[in-house]
């Protein structure tokens, strides 16, 4: 019911129109205002103009005095004032062309003044510059033409006129303010005498209310009548409402702990008679064999049985084919007992509510609820039911995917136990890290002691390496790549770090951000250090090999060349005989020979790529007869010539081990006997040195550098290397290298 004070036609029209034309005069009021405040604007605004266009006429003839001053005298304190009024009058040629940009009176000439100026200003620059380079004499022939003046008298005439207009426009702007001022001091009038007209229609409507506060007591009593029946009505809707809310948070906290399917159906039954007041709650499953309605948990008074259970119903059928609720009012007629009674009941149940419990978007059962109150269930009720049933089959949906991710963690764990990796597990979008047993075991941290893992990774990485791996992320993710690998230190709980070969795989969702990394954390410190300490012997063989040549260039070919050169110098004696000469000579071309032989000695010692065209089997009786000139062993050499016949690789591998060990059994061994047989056998080559020197203790020496070159030319082309060795048993290597290599 709507209520409305009394008032007469006559009153409230009368205030309406006062209203209207208090606005109105308001309005005018800020339109003089506003006319005022601009013309007052406009007179300060035509004053600086004026200021402005003064200044400029008094900088433009400081420019033209400076300027004729230096021309005159060239004195450089001229310039300094020059350039000084120069930027002035620029300064002030910009404020007054943001004054005027509105003005066209004024701008018509703050435009040319604006050029006159700045020709003014290059006449004077260009002079300056021809006087420092032809001098006085030229530049007073320009001063002399009289163009400076003219732009300066052209300045002054531009400035005079912008001041003119600025007084015509002066007194334009004073009377239109004097008007708008008067206009606004009528306005103001007029305000005063409407506030006043309307003070006294509020004090008659006073009066007129207070002749109405009986009418108006008896309406308000009318409408709080009717208020208090839409408060009693609502009251009991709202009871009833809270409980289906009631019902819905019992069903929600159920859910969060329950485990199992019957666990649920029993517990949402048993919650809905003694939270939700209904009289029986059921709930029906379908066969998978029969495709058949069965009932699975029913809760009710003793005796209280569902009354639509059968898979024939029609009611069922249309929510299993629909997959929406039904809606079923005034059942009374006898339903056959449920299947584990034989026997009828008719019972009256006035209101019924079927809905579909879901998995998987599929219809796999019914939950069914019964009420004695007719139309009980409103459109209220209904949608706060179906978020239950909702509820309930998310439940389901989830008992599911806990058992598919269950069966998945034991296969992930059967993995990570067959495997010496620290397998992870990074929730990208969470930014949570999980981590297998083997970090224990590889880095000695327990997973329980890590609060954030991420962080914990982050700090544990090689500071040269945080870059490299970070970059290396962000280049995966930027470029949406699923696999890659890398490498880095990481510090252990010991402080010490290790080398690690890390291989990730990474997965997007929908929008193709990155939302889990899955990698292996492999440990390769040891085939790191045993790729720096042979890269490291690499490098000390190379300085030795170098040392090596250095010195024998220096103490014996450089010395043999020096004798060389001291004998042939001897010939330049002009007192000697010519026999005396010729022996000389041939005793030169004698030492010349001997360091030709020693650099050919040398060069097929570093460099015997070719053989000289020579078989490997020559090769290698050539080089045994180099380290044996001094016949102090007792070689034998077993060659097999099918040997021959291997490719260039593999010969000059052999020829290199063999030299290799050769250079050891001369240094170390002490040895009087040496044997080498080369041969071949089941589809490789085999190489064996012996001899019988002093020997050493395999286990307990480390293999010096030539051992360990010899064994890495030999796996090199996949072949095999065995040392046999023992105190004052000799030393055996065996290297056997495949044909087809």
């Amino acid at each position: 019911m709507k209520f409305k004070l009394p008032t007469g036609k006559f009153y409230t029209t009368g205030i309406k129109v006062l209203l209207a034309y208090i606005i109105i005069i308001l309005i005018a009021s800020v339109y003089e205002s506003q006319r005022v405040i601009k013309t007052g604007k406009r007179i300060t605004n035509n004053q600086e103009i004026v200021q402005h266009s003064k200044q400029i006429l008094v900088l433009a003839l400081n420019i033209e005095s400076s300027f004729r001053g230096y021309i005159l005298t060239g004195k450089k304190t001229f310039l300094g004032t020059l350039e000084k009024s120069q930027k002035e009058i620029n300064d002030e040629l910009a404020a007054l062309k943001k004054l005027t940009v509105n003005i066209p009176a004024h701008k018509i000439n703050s435009d040319p003044l604006l050029f006159h100026v700045n020709n003014r200003i290059v006449f004077s620059n260009h002079n300056i510059a021809n006087y420092e380079t032809n001098g006085a004499n030229a530049a007073m022939k320009i001063v002399e033409t009289g163009e400076g003046k003219l732009y300066t008298d052209r300045i002054r005439f531009l400035t005079d006129k912008i001041q003119d207009t600025a007084n015509v426009l002066q007194v334009e702007y004073k009377d239109a303010n004097e008007k708008a001022f008067r206009n606004l001091q009528l306005v103001l009038l007029l305000v005063i005498v409407g506030i006043v007209l309307l003070l006294a229609g509020f004090i008659r409507k006073i009066k007129a209310e207070s002749v109405e506060k009986e009418k108006t007591a008896a309406a308000l009593k009318k409408i709080n009548d009717e208020l208090e029946e839409r408060v009693i009505e609502r009251t009991q809707k709202i009871i009833k409402t809270s409980r289906l809310y009631f019902f819905i948070s019992q069903i929600n906290q159920m859910i969060g702990h329950t485990t199992d399917e019957a666990t649920l159906f029993k517990e949402a039954c048993h919650i809905a008679v003694n939270v939700g007041k209904f009289r029986m709650a059921w709930i029906g499953m379908v066969d998978e064999r029969t495709k058949k309605l069965v009932p699975v948990m029913h809760a009710g008074e003793d005796g209280d049985y569902p009354p639509i259970i059968s898979g024939d119903s029609a009611a069922t059928d249309t929510v299993l084919r629909e997959g929406k609720y039904t809606l079923c009012n005034d059942i009374k007629k006898e339903q056959p007992m449920a299947p584990w009674k034989k026997e009828t009941i008719s019972r009256g149940y006035h209101s019924c509510m079927l809905l579909p419990i879901k998995k998987s978007g599929t219809v796999v059962g019914i939950f069914s609820l019964y009420s004695e109150v007719k139309d009980f269930f409103d459109t209220d009720e209904i949608a706060l039911l179906e978020e239950a049933t909702d509820n309930i089959s998310f439940a389901l949906g989830v008992f599911e995917k806990d058992n598919l991710r269950k069966t998945a963690i034991d296969r992930y764990d059967i993995l990570a136990q067959a495997t010496s990796d620290t397998i992870w597990d990074w929730d990208i979008a969470n930014n949570t890290m999980l981590y297998n047993d083997n970090i224990t075991k590889m880095f000695g941290y327990k997973a329980a002691e890590i609060e954030n893992v991420v962080d914990w990774w982050n700090e544990k990485l090689y500071p040269d390496d945080f870059k490299k791996v970070t970059e290396m992320v962000e280049e995966v993710f930027e470029k949406g790549l699923q696999k890659f690998q890398l490498t880095y230190r990481f510090r252990c709980a010991d402080g010490s770090y290790k080398y690690i070969f890390d291989r990730a795989y990474v997965m997007f969702d929908e929008n193709n951000n990155p939302c889990r990394m899955i990698g292996a954390m492999q440990d390769i410190s040891s085939r790191m250090e045993e790729e720096m300490r042979t890269s490291k012997a690499i490098i000390n063989t190379q300085e030795q090999e170098r040392q090596y040549i250095g010195a024998e260039l220096h103490d014996n070919v450089n010395q043999i060349l020096a004798s060389s050169l001291l004998v042939l110098g001897m010939i330049k004696n002009e007192k000697m005989k010519i026999k005396e000469a010729l022996e000389f000579i041939d005793t030169g071309k004698g030492y010349i020979n001997n360091a030709i032989e020693e650099l050919r000695k040398l060069s097929h010692e570093l460099a015997p790529a070719s053989f000289d065209n020579r078989s490997l089997k020559d090769a290698f009786v050539n080089l045994l007869m180099t380290f044996n000139l001094n016949k102090q062993f007792d070689i034998k050499l077993d060659f097999d010539e099918q040997c021959n016949a291997l490719n260039g690789e593999i010969q000059l591998n052999l020829y290199r081990i063999m030299q290799e060990q050769i250079k050891n059994i001369v240094k170390y061994s002490a040895a009087s006997k040496i044997e080498v047989d080369v041969i071949q056998s089941n589809g490789s080559v085999n190489m064996r040195i012996f001899d019988n020197g002093k020997g050493f203790n395999v286990k307990a020496a480390k293999n010096g550098i030539g051992l360990s070159n010899i064994k890495k030319r030999a796996e090199s082309f996949s072949g095999k290397f065995i040392l046999n060795s023992a105190p004052g048993k000799g030393c055996e290597i065996i290297v056997a290298i495949p044909r087809g290599i």
